[in-house]
């Protein structure tokens, strides 16, 4: 009688047997094929026994579709057939749906199948395809959780999320949050807002001519700059008439607000940065008890796996490999045990980095070629099958078309299989290349462990005292842990420290060297408004009655200077519209004495006016421009750094790209506007009444802008203008991604035909019909650089401009509402995001609370607009022309008596203590640390979080049942073979693992198990379960070593 064990290996030589009999893809059998179907006219399938033909539709049936296009039937027999689209291997067994009215050739089924692999999508309960797969659905928008962070400890992780890797789920829980802490924020500075808006002291009916003059100045209203507007006296009139003293705008003497409004505001804007400080520290404190629950309960390969830095010199580097895993052996199995006792400890895998990248970078560019050399024979296929329907001319011309475009990217391939082999040959003769790092994967965990206990990493000292039998030939040995397999960036490994800093060097200055073109492009549209602005002014208020003469008369006034100029053109030609056409205000006339001639004044004043508010508009858009174009070259500029890691680069994007749009919206801002008086006594320029303070580079002045503190006319310029920029900037993402979705919508309406019917398309190929339904990448790097650019902005100038919590809380809505429609219904799945992206964005929040109080400090400070309890009521002030600053006795430059006003100092300490905190944390867990492992090894390895066993199997034993198996089955093809080691021991596991299926209970059917549960009851690897580049699906795919037109490389060789 057979026993268990001897079925068991049998079965699993059986299968091996039949997978690399079947190993090589459908597609390399395509030229046989077809050159047979061209010779008919008809798609349907010729054999020579028509009832071996399948007559529906089954699951059942796909081995033997299989077998028929392979030739081969089960009983071994040959059989010639003409290859028809139900037996198209991109088709995947699929029945053909889709095409024309007249045939169809395609499967729309399969491109729903595509979409449910490709797409975060569920699956149907109860609806089959044709294949008796089950139908993808979409998730529900609203109902579909996607988890929070909560103040309890028990998880509230999504369910839906959580396929989708860490990392998305930690930033959607951030949204989250970030929208909730900025309706708190709304909620506590509410008063601060009613008391800026009602102690103003404006009216329904003067808002309401404030709108009707300029409508974006309304939002000037919500700012600190409306309590100085209120507490001014002002207005202005002709002479011999009465003079009222009430006005809806510009100032005329100046009388302080109360105090106590300053000690409300402050007390607000103290609780809202005690409230963001908190939030954000516990917001860390929760994506990191996140981040370790997930990595404790999953397996990935860097559990067993380290990485080795320093290599010693080699010539052979397969000689390398062998070295290193019977040195590490050898050390490793005598040293104390970290968790469990081994009698030895065994290494299962050895991947080297190399020293050149070219033939990686020749792959890559040939591999573009590949596919689409691919896609040109695949549509060259579908229109043979159209053979003897189409006119004879109208076949010939796209077959000539076809063939041109199919011989010119095989010259293509051709020319870099040329170059490919060259470099192998170069590399053969000299033997030039050199491994910079190696990736050691152990068979069990406790090699991982033993291994950085005996090699820790505590710095150059202590590496210095190395005793000599752990060193290999000679050479210090540096482990640490490895990171993901998918997450390495192996054409970038041999770069060094060094040249990495210097590439950050220079994206730094090709990113300084645009902020300065927008600064150029911002500056000179200013300097164009403002020069405009000086032509005609802006009327402080306008009189009831105002002549002709009075505007002439004026406008003399100007030229003289004798007199201050009222700019009363505005009101003259404002009332004259009202009571007459828009045609006749641009053709009224007024003599000028002077020169004897008719002017057209209105049409200036108009032309003039309508030139300053595009000017406003077009500054803002153009800001709003330069940081969607920032984020594009950045985003082609990180690259050229080149990082060792997927993670460290995209953490560098999000960084750059923040940083970036972050000084272009409000630094350049501040920057462009700002005048450097207060600090030093300047003259004054006479043309146009401001001092010059700053200073030149070349024709362009810095610090010489109009303001040289947060007055009320920087709230109703610079401040609107901000307000108008961050409402802009929260649409201008989603709107570009909306356009995006609705220009794909149409190109697929317009595929169908105009048409509603799916089963209609103008595709040539499965491949361009499934590309067509398939939505673009979710850009996690970019949306996390957008949302910190919107927190950072709206927060630090919300001191002065609460409004801003307001417009923070509805972009972080309106973030997280688009973003989770973009992910449900448009965008593909993402790649399995770790937390390290959650951790940066994070780490840069608690900044924006110190340059919240920086910037507050300075607002509240301002006795143009707060009473000091030494300032005196100065009610009796002289209008100063120019900038509508009031003149009076203010100390300039004094930073100390500013700060320490009795209501500022408590914004003051609290700015001191949240600097020495981030100064001290990163002092103490940064620097510290690392001081510490470099000089004193022996307490750096005391005072580490020391590591904790997870109790996980056997690495082969981990390795997911389809890896095995398609690693058993591979052929000197496509596939890297196994080397004999690892082949046994792969024969081996999946042995044990058909023993494990046999042993679990047959009531329950595969289909009613889920996907988590299998991983939990397997204990499988998540993710790449090895570090060779072949089985890296990234690689496969960007590298086309899966393709038939890859068969001739040398894989082993290579890599």
């Amino acid at each position: 009688m057979v026993n268990k064990r001897t079925k068991n290996r049998r079965r699993a030589s059986m299968m091996s047997h039949n997978l690399q009999s079947t190993a090589n893809p459908p597609r390399r059998h395509s030229a046989s094929s077809t050159t047979k179907t061209s010779e008919v006219s008809s798609a349907e399938l010729v054999v020579e026994n028509s009832h071996l033909l399948p007559t529906c539709p089954r699951r059942a049936n796909d081995r033997d579709v299989t077998a028929m296009e392979e030739g081969e039937l089960k009983d071994g027999k040959k059989k010639l057939f003409m290859m028809s689209p139900r037996l198209d291997a991109q088709l995947g067994g699929y029945p053909p749906d889709c095409g024309t009215k007249e045939l169809k050739y395609l499967s729309f089924a399969k491109v729903l199948r595509d979409r449910g692999m490709t797409h975060p999508m569920r699956y149907s309960s109860t609806r089959v395809d044709a294949l008796g797969f089950a139908l993808p659905e979409r998730y529900p928008l609203f109902s579909t959780d996607f988890g929070a962070h909560s103040f309890h400890h028990l998880p509230t992780d999504s369910v839906v999320l959580s396929q989708y890797g860490l990392g998305i789920a930690l930033y959607f829980k951030y949204l989250k949050v970030m929208t909730w802490l900025f309706f708190l924020l709304v909620v506590i500075s509410a008063p601060a807002l009613a008391v800026y808006i009602v102690g103003g002291g404006t009216s329904m009916a003067e808002l309401t001519a404030l709108a009707r003059q300029d409508l974006t100045s309304v939002l000037g209203i919500t700012s600190i700059g409306h309590l100085s507007e209120a507490s001014s006296v002002c207005d202005q009139t002709l002479g011999n008439t009465e003079l009222s003293l009430t006005c809806s705008a510009g100032e005329i003497g100046f009388v302080k607000a109360r105090r106590e409004f300053l000690g409300l505001a402050v007390g607000c804007d103290i609780a809202c940065s005690l409230a963001f400080f908190m939030v954000v520290i516990w917001l860390r404190r929760k994506e990191k008890e996140a981040g370790d629950r997930i990595a404790q309960n999953q397996i990935k390969a860097l559990d067993y796996t380290v990485q080795l830095v320093n290599l010693p010199h080699h010539d052979d580097l397969n000689l390398l490999r062998q070295e290193i895993r019977l040195h590490l052996e050898a050390v490793l199995s005598n040293a104390p045990p970290f968790a469990v006792e081994l009698a030895r400890v065994r290494v299962a895998d050895v991947q080297l980095g190399k020293s050149k990248s070219r033939h990686l970078r020749l792959l890559s560019r040939r591999g573009v070629i590949v596919r689409r050399l691919e896609i040109a024979q695949q549509r060259h296929e579908k229109l043979q099958l159209l053979y003897g329907r189409l006119d004879e001319r109208v076949y010939a011309r796209r077959e000539r078309r076809h063939l041109r475009a199919i011989n010119k990217l095989e010259t293509e391939l051709h020319r870099f299989n040329v170059k490919l082999e060259q470099w192998h040959a170069h590399q053969k003769r000299y033997n030039i290349s050199q491994a910079v790092t190696a990736f050691v994967t152990f068979e069990e965990e406790e090699g991982f462990h033993r291994c950085l206990q005996e090699y820790p990493d505590l710095g150059w000292l202590h590496r210095l005292f190395q005793p000599y039998y752990k060193r290999l030939h000679g050479k210090r040995l540096r482990f640490r842990p490895a990171p993901d397999p998918t997450d390495i960036i192996w054409e970038n490994l041999h770069y060094s420290l060094l040249e990495r800093v210097f590439r950050q060097l220079i994206v730094a200055l090709i990113t300084l060297s645009v902020l300065f073109l927008s600064f150029v492009f911002i500056f000179v549209a200013k300097e164009q408004k403002s020069k405009l602005e000086r032509q005609y002014g802006r009327p402080s208020s306008c009189p009831t009655q105002v002549l002709k003469s009075d505007v002439v008369q004026d406008e003399l006034n100007k030229v003289s200077e004798l007199v201050p100029y009222k700019a009363l053109v505005e009101c003259y030609c404002k009332n004259f519209l009202v009571d007459h056409s828009f045609r006749s205000m641009m053709y009224e006339s007024f003599y000028n004495p002077e020169t004897g001639e008719d002017e057209l004044l209105c049409r200036s004043w108009a032309t003039t006016f309508v030139t300053t508010q595009i000017l406003s508009i077009a500054s803002v858009l153009l800001v709003v421009a330069v940081n969607l174009i920032l984020a594009r070259i950045l985003n082609a500029l990180v690259a050229l750094e080149k990082h060792h890691t997927e993670s460290s680069l995209v953490v560098s994007r999000v960084t750059k790209v923040f940083l970036a749009q972050f000084c272009n919206t409000a630094l350049l801002m501040l920057v462009i506007n700002a005048n450097a008086n207060y600090f030093s006594s300047s003259p004054t320029v006479s043309e146009t009444g401001t001092t010059t303070g700053g200073f030149s580079l070349g024709v362009l002045q810095v610090l010489n802008g109009e303001y040289s503190d947060f007055s009320a006319d920087w709230y109703n310029d610079v401040g609107v203008a901000l307000m108008l920029t961050m409402i802009l900037n929260s649409f201008s993402t989603h709107a570009y991604l909306l356009a995006n979705y609705i220009m794909l919508k149409a190109r697929r309406f317009v595929d169908r035909g105009y048409s509603f019917d799916h089963s209609l398309t103008k595709q040539d190929t499965q491949r361009d019909l499934e590309a067509l339904y398939r939505g673009p990448k979710f850009d996690l790097a970019a949306r996390y650089a957008q949302s910190l650019t919107s927190i950072f902005i709206t927060y630090m100038f919300s001191a002065g401009m609460p409004l801003l919590h307001f417009i923070g809380f509805g972009a972080m809505f309106m973030t997280y509402w688009a973003d989770k429609f973009t992910f449900l219904r448009i965008a593909r799945s993402p790649p399995l995001y770790d937390s390290k992206l959650a951790t940066a964005a994070g780490s840069l929040l608690p900044y924006a609370v110190l340059m919240h109080c920086l910037i507050a400090m300075w607002m509240f400070s301002n006795d143009r607009i707060f009473e000091s309890e030494s300032g005196e009521t100065t009610i009796n002030s002289t209008y100063s022309p120019g900038d509508g600053i009031p003149l009076f006795d203010a100390a300039r430059g004094q930073l100390i008596s500013r700060v320490t006003r009795p209501q500022v100092v408590i914004l003051f300490a609290f700015f001191v203590t949240g600097c020495t905190i981030v100064i001290m944390r990163s002092v103490l867990f940064e620097y510290v640390p690392a001081l510490i492992r470099s000089v004193f090894p022996g307490l750096a390895r005391l005072l580490e979080k020391p590591r904790i066993a997870k109790g996980i199997p056997n690495y082969f034993d981990a390795i997911p049942t389809s890896c095995l198996q398609g690693k058993l089955s591979a052929t000197s093809g496509t596939q890297q073979l196994l080397r004999p080691d690892l082949r046994a021991k792969y024969e081996r596991a999946l042995l044990n693992r058909i023993a494990q299926e046999e042993d679990v209970p047959k009531m329950r059917s595969k289909r009613s198990i889920s996907d988590i549960e299998r991983f939990n009851q397997a204990n499988r690897i998540i993710g790449c379960p090895s570090y060779a580049i072949s089985d890296n699906k990234e690689y496969v795919a960007k590298l086309a070593i899966d393709s038939h037109l890859s068969e001739q490389i040398p894989l082993d060789q290579i890599f």
